[in-house]
């Protein structure tokens, strides 16, 4: 029975890696009066699949939508990825998740937490 239960629990735990390996965000302000200034998001994340089924749709963080970005060309199932993210106009209600497509299957990560990084003050 206890061996039962172990490899219940094993394949159950195997079943659904988890693929965000952190993310950060970091404010930004220009230096000269006028400036503009925003914030950084970067996602880190372990490739499920190949860059031929793997893609980021959205993202979703404090109810403002973001369009992802691979900043890979080329990679494979396992490799690390670079996600960055460009800001729209629209809001969002799934707070803090990484909406993506696996053979045009459309899933989501939750965000678990956002590690915040010192302010950049360019010149």
């Amino acid at each position: 029975m206890k061996n039962i239960l172990f490899l219940l629990i094993t394949l159950t735990s195997c079943a659904s890696p988890d693929l965000l390996i952190s993310t950060t965000s970091q404010q930004w302000t220009g230096g000269l009066k006028g400036s503009k200034s925003g914030t950084n998001y970067k996602f880190i994340m372990i490739a499920p699949e190949s860059e031929e089924f793997f893609s980021i749709k959205d993202i979703c963080v404090n109810e403002k939508l973001y369009l992802g970005h691979i900043n890979m060309s080329e990679f494979n199932k396992g490799d690390t990825i670079l996600i960055s993210s460009r800001k729209t106009t629209e809001t969002c209600s799934n707070q803090n998740t990484i909406t993506y497509l696996i053979n045009k299957e459309q899933k989501s990560i939750v965000i678990d937490s956002i590690e915040i990084l010192e302010k950049l003050f360019y010149p």
